[in-house]
């Protein structure tokens, strides 16, 4: 039986071998190891922790030769919105739509099942432990199911444009709707954005936030502001120009427009913070 390895951090005295999927360990020995890719360049540190699931993970720091590209000039052509939300994941300003995956409803509807049993057991019992570690596999699951989805979509958004262009969501304050708060919390906005920032500098492109205040999904471009729209309305017509929108993929082609305005005028886009928004007088009767 192998050794556990301890927590904390190794700094020296590390080997790794690819073709037998080991990893020495000082004190622990070689242990069996599941890499998630291969790596180049002078191992630094190991840090290894343990999960609540009781999976151990080590965290590998590489010192390379790898250099920061120059980033690319910003064009406007070359550039996507991204608009956030709960009914899809992600909409984009090209019009294609990514959902939430099908797997989060059946999970979490699991997790209310696991802690129902959880309430049931008595503390300190062994059945109360099992239970635990069962509600600590299946977050785990969805952690990493998720980090999947999230890498492949912001890979995938980095490489085929040369600028994203996204909104500042108040999480915080949009999780304080208790309706919502549990969706919110697992759709991982947060860690989409962090995801692109540093893609983004590694590949020398780049990530403009627009401000949280911009009404993008009720301004058409012609002017007109939509007061009357309501979370409930996924399309409108412009009563002025007679345009039919798509609420969201009008809000991805807003938050483009808003954060190239901001780039090229250097003042704020309408409905930004510090700025009323626009007001129209030619409502609807």
């Amino acid at each position: 039986m192998q050794a556990r390895p301890a927590e904390g951090t190794y700094p020296q005295g590390v080997k790794i071998h690819w073709e037998n999927g080991v990893i020495y360990l000082p004190k622990a020995g070689w242990i069996r190891a599941v890499f998630s890719r291969r790596f180049q360049g002078q191992v630094k540190t190991v840090t290894v922790n343990r999960a609540p699931s009781g999976q151990f993970f080590a965290s590998v720091l590489v010192e390379d030769e790898n250099q920061v590209p120059e980033p690319v000039l910003e064009t406007i052509d070359r550039a996507v919105g991204v608009d956030l939300g709960l009914h899809d994941f992600a909409v984009l300003s090209t019009g294609e739509k990514v959902p939430h995956p099908q797997w989060l409803e059946r999970e979490l509807y699991r997790l209310k099942i696991l802690q129902r049993r959880l309430a049931k057991t008595t503390k300190g019992s062994k059945n109360r432990a099992k239970a635990r570690q069962k509600i600590a596999r299946l977050h785990e699951r969805m952690v990493n199911r998720r980090q999947d989805a999230l890498h492949k979509l912001s890979t995938d958004l980095v490489r085929r444009f040369d600028t994203v262009c996204i909104e500042d969501l108040n999480v915080a304050g949009m999780a304080r709707n208790h309706a919502l708060a549990r969706r919110i919390a697992q759709s991982g906005w947060a860690e989409f954005r962090r995801q692109l920032e540093y893609k983004a500098t590694w590949s020398g492109k780049h990530v403009r936030v627009i401000g949280r205040l911009a009404p993008s999904s009720r301004l058409c471009p012609c002017g007109y502001y939509n007061h009357d729209l309501t979370l409930a309305d996924r399309q409108w017509d412009c009563p002025i120009c007679q345009r039919h929108h798509d609420r969201d993929v009008l809000a991805a082609n807003n938050i483009k427009r808003f954060a190239f305005a901001e780039h090229e005028t250097g003042r704020d886009t309408p409905g930004v913070p510090g700025e009323r928004p626009p007001v129209d007088d030619r409502r609807r009767p």
